[in-house]
């Protein structure tokens, strides 16, 4: 396969690289996409998290590691729900996909999860009037 040019050597672990860095860049454009789609700021997702909004930026650039938990932070304080699936390379077919489910009302204060079984649930209480 020489897709990528001359310069690419295809090794075992140049494509595990390829896989990481691929991961990386479709979780940072989906949160730039939700981001996008709710019209909200680095700033304000990164005061929502308390963080920096720099460190917000780094996620995003992959200066930091954006692990499954701060993607998962991320989305839901952006009103989305990151559901993972996986694509079976040996067969060359999508096995299954990412889906981003947009939420309502997940940007509550009071809001906590409570878990069924294997099964995470979100309880919003709501204020007294």
């Amino acid at each position: 396969m020489t897709a990528m040019g001359t310069w690419f050597k295809e090794t075992p672990e140049s494509l595990r690289l390829v896989a990481e860095e691929t991961a990386l860049l479709e979780a940072s454009e989906l949160v730039a996409a939700c981001l996008e789609d709710r019209q909200i700021k680095k700033s304000t997702l990164a005061d929502r998290l308390d963080v920096s909004r720099s460190e917000v930026t780094q996620r995003l650039n992959g200066k930091r590691n954006l692990t499954v938990r701060t993607l998962g932070a991320m989305l839901h304080e952006l009103g989305y729900r990151l559901r993972f699936d996986v694509q079976d390379l040996a067969q060359h077919r999508p096995q299954r996909h990412v889906e981003v489910l947009g939420g309502t009302g997940w940007i509550a204060p009071g809001a906590r999860y409570t878990r069924t079984g294997s099964s995470l649930h979100l309880v919003r209480h709501e204020a007294a009037s």
